[in-house]
């Protein structure tokens, strides 16, 4: 056997190890009820971890130590999350009394649209006034249904929330011990391996994790200026929609500007095209500017990949999927080339 077919082999002996795992991990989320709970209880520890380790890095530069640094940022965050709840709930909730007036605004729109277009004469096009403003109706009430739904499982899994800041603090503080201890269930030869590749998906994700956040506050911020500026209604509400699905790469941005553009298109057409104009350049000045300063090239995938992992991750489990889908492939794409390396 030549040097070249043993590297093939390797290398496919590498994917293969890395296809169970993967297909392990689906079949028990999927199938046991307490491993999906116990995962996402853990994953949204890491996740909050990341995003506040070079907060704590930065505290115990000053001086604090790892456990009261980690104690000052929980507290920090509880803190946060309490201003949020006084200051940034009652403007949502006042926008969402708005709603009904967005109703009959898109009405008169679609009607405007149906006779400039003759629409009517169309099948598909030709409902009533009733009909169209049932069918928008009926949507609001499908989401309010989806609000309260979200509401009763956050109150269904309060002790698992509760349990996140806990294991957060835990992680922050005692990562590195956390880290040694689990090692010591591997065997000796691996542990070495085996921290390598947790090194390389930390320095990774968490490099992606943290400039994605970064990037998602820069857009709220600079459309909700912009909102405010033409005075579109609900700015609020649509900024925080449009910095959410800029997560998603490529399709992201265009899902986010839709609404906000419908909403300015109620009051007037040129508030509408400088609406998305508006847009157009921020995501130009992120896609330009700020994306390749603050992430770079760091996930190392190539976009025609990227697109087929949110069509499948959108497939999998939605717009969850979708978010979930880039970080999930650093993971793999890491653990492939560390045990490619390591191993083979």
């Amino acid at each position: 056997m030549n040097k070249y077919t043993k590297n093939i082999l390797k290398r496919l002996s590498g994917s293969i190890f890395v296809f169970i795992l993967l297909l392990l991990f689906l079949i028990l989320y999927y199938k046991s009820k307490i491993f999906k709970e116990i995962f996402l209880v853990v994953f949204s520890s890491y996740v909050l971890a990341y995003i506040l380790k070079p907060i704590h890095l930065w505290l115990m530069k000053k001086g604090f130590n790892k456990k009261v640094a980690a104690g000052l940022l929980l507290i920090s965050i509880i803190g946060l999350f309490s201003l949020i709840i006084i200051y940034l709930i009652p403007s949502l909730f006042r926008e969402s009394l708005d709603i009904d007036t967005v109703i009959t605004e898109g009405e008169k729109v679609i009607s405007k649209l149906t006779t400039m277009f003759n629409l009517d004469k169309l099948k598909i096009f030709n409902l009533s006034h009733d009909t169209i403003y049932d069918y928008l109706n009926l949507i609001i009430i499908n989401i309010s249904q989806n609000i309260v739904n979200i509401l009763i499982k956050v109150g269904e899994s309060f002790i698992s929330l509760a349990v996140i800041p806990i294991i957060t603090y835990y992680l922050i503080s005692e990562g590195d011990f956390l880290n040694s201890k689990l090692l010591l269930i591997l065997p000796t030869k691996q542990r070495q391996m085996f921290k390598n590749v947790a090194a390389d998906i930390d320095k990774l994700l968490s490099r992606y994790i943290v400039s994605q956040l970064i990037l998602c506050l820069i857009i709220g911020i600079l459309t909700f200026l912009s909102l405010i500026i033409l005075k579109v209604d609900f700015p609020i509400w649509l900024s925080i929609l449009n910095a959410i699905m800029n997560i998603i790469p490529y399709f992201g941005p265009m899902f986010g500007a839709i609404p906000a553009v419908f909403i300015a298109l109620l009051h007037s057409t040129e508030k509408a095209i400088w609406t998305a104009i508006l847009l157009a350049i921020i995501q130009q000045i992120e896609g330009d500017i700020i994306s390749p300063k603050i992430i770079g090239d760091s996930i190392s995938i190539h976009p025609i990949m990227i697109i087929l992992l949110l069509l499948l991750g959108e497939k999998i489990a939605g717009f969850i999927g979708m978010v979930l889908a880039v970080p999930v492939a650093v993971i793999i794409k890491v653990i492939y080339e560390d045990i490619n390396y390591h191993l083979f």
